[in-house]
Formats: structure tokens, sequence, C-alpha cells
């Protein structure tokens, strides 16, 4: 939208130039003129004129200077918004590239702390069995298993999202599925017009 407002402000300014030069433009016209109407079919009523015209721009008072004026001024606005619109983009595109690596490595993280939490899980278990330790210490390592499996879980969500936001900065759309409307009927039953002739 922006590089398109900015190339439609710059062919304006073209635009505005070309009027300060002469204009020459060709003209013709083909009449049918009779004071009957039997007479209408004959050469001696048809009259034809063609020509030129030209068009000097000398009495314009400074309208056309300004008019240039305008132009120019329109097209740095158009110019200005186009590379705001740019930042704007690339500031988009930073923010979502960090949020995204900060999600995977908590991610990271968070997946080795589950695998950490696995092993003293198992190692609580084997001291309870061998009786050098109660079921208290189980419940406790298992409970901070669960709390760091719930952590990743919801880590893994912060990329997914990251990852939308991400692919929306860097120009991404979603196209509407297309999915086909159901048509009240199972697979397995189809009418006598459904079925295949034999």
């Amino acid at each position: 939208m922006a590089s398109e407002r900015l190339h439609a402000a710059t062919a304006n300014i073209g635009v505005a130039i070309a009027d300060f030069f002469p204009r020459v433009t060709l003209s013709g016209s083909l009449d049918v003129q009779a004071l009957q109407f039997s007479g209408l079919g004959s050469w001696a009523s048809r009259q034809y004129g063609f020509g030129p015209t030209a068009t000097l721009p000398i009495f314009e008072g400074g309208r056309l200077t300004g008019q240039l004026r305008l132009r120019k001024a329109q097209q740095q606005e158009a110019a200005t918004l186009f590379q705001r619109t740019t930042l704007k983009a690339w500031q988009e595109i930073d923010d979502a590239m960090a949020a995204f690596t900060a999600a995977q490595n908590q991610r990271d993280r968070l997946a080795e702390a589950v695998h950490e939490n696995e092993i003293a899980v198992d190692t609580a278990k084997a001291q309870y069995v061998e009786g050098s330790s109660d079921f208290l210490n189980v419940l406790t390592v298992q409970n901070a298993l669960l709390a760091s499996q719930s952590a990743l879980v919801d880590a893994t969500a912060r990329v997914a999202v990251s990852v939308t936001h991400l692919y929306r900065a860097l120009g991404g759309g979603w196209e509407p599925s297309t999915r086909r409307q159901p048509t009240g009927k199972c697979p397995h039953e189809r009418s006598q017009n459904d079925r295949p002739a034999v």
C-alpha cells in the first residue's frame, strides 16, 4: 500500500512536469447533412474535418509551478510514509524473531529440567524400594517432575505462538481452509442415484 502510494505520487510529478509543455491533439469529424431525406445518401451531403489543435501553457499565472510543488510535497510525504512502514515492518520482524528465540531457549531449558526430574524420580523410587528414603521424598520429586512437564507444555505452546507471530511479521497469511460440506449421509450410506451404474 505505501509503496503503491509512493509510485503514484512519483508518477504525478511527471504529469505535473508534462503540463509545462505544449500539447498537440489531432481530431477529426464526419457529418452528414441534407435538406431532404433522399439526399442523405449522396456524397455531397457528407462533410468531414481533420486537424491538429495546439495548447500552450503561457498564461497560467503560476498555477503549474504551484501544482508541481504540491506534487513534489505529496511525493515526499509518500516517501516518508513508505520509510516509516518499512521500519515498522523490520521492527515487527526483529521483535518476533527475538520472541521466537527466547521461547525456544526456554523450551530447551525446560526439556532438560524434565529429563533431570525423570532421573530424580527413578532415583527416589529406587531409594524408597531399598528403604534408604521415605515415600514423601518420592512424592516431592514427582511433584517437581509434574511442574516441569506442565511448564514444558506451556513453553512449547509459546514457541508455536511465536512462530505464528514471526510468520505473520514476515508477510505470511492464512487462507481459509476449503472443507467439504457435510452431506448428512454416512460414507457407507448411498442412495440409488449415488451408486455407480453397472
